[in-house]
């Protein structure tokens, strides 16, 4: 198995288990997962160097430190 596909298999397997909350992507070497809640309470994104290590991150994401931006109304 090459390289490529042993990426597509990894997305793939963290879509199937998590892609009901996040959005899951690679970037270049790094995977990246967004909540799909806008309004969550945890972390919204998470990136990591592995496919492995954003999964322990999506099981136990830490608390949002911020609010979401919001557009001043005028």
């Amino acid at each position: 198995m090459n390289s490529e596909t042993a990426v597509d298999q990894a997305l793939e397997a963290l879509r199937d288990r998590h892609g009901d909350r996040y959005v899951i992507t690679r970037v270049g070497r790094l995977w990246k997962a967004t909540d799909r809640d806008p309004n969550t309470t945890t972390e919204p994104t998470l990136v990591e160097d592995t496919p492995t290590a954003l999964e322990e991150r999506m099981r136990a994401p830490g608390p949002r430190v911020a609010v979401p931006y919001q557009r001043e109304v005028r």
